[in-house]
């Protein structure tokens, strides 16, 4: 039960967790919607990274995981794989840079052409 910091004030509504998935966003609606494409994800070993790259692997997207002195952990590109991805790649760079942003593109049409 959730108590307040100051108990003379009472909340006007009790706060309460939601759990739903809704329908318009179900990450199931967009199942391979994305066969061939390919998607570059930059921060990839944060949290909102990691499951931005589970989403776009559950719509079969070829993924580009972008990292600048973090790797994300080895385990992010076998559960990208199992969710539906057709290939991961890492690639270290930093998005800052202009030198940085080139060398990434050129990585990557490299390894999907």
């Amino acid at each position: 039960m959730w108590e307040s910091p100051r108990p003379s004030i009472k909340p006007q509504f009790a706060p309460r967790p939601h759990n739903d998935v809704y329908p318009f966003i179900h990450p199931n609606k967009f199942r391979g919607a994305l066969l061939d494409k390919v998607t570059i994800i930059t921060g990839s070993a944060g949290a909102i990274g990691q499951a931005l790259a589970e989403s776009f692997a559950v719509a079969g997207a070829k993924l580009v995981l972008t990292y600048n002195n973090t790797p994300p952990p080895t385990t992010l590109k076998e559960r990208c794989a199992n969710l539906g991805a057709s290939d991961v790649i890492f690639i270290k760079c930093n998005v800052a840079e202009l030198k940085g942003c080139e060398d990434l593109l050129k990585q990557a049409s490299v390894h999907f052409s």
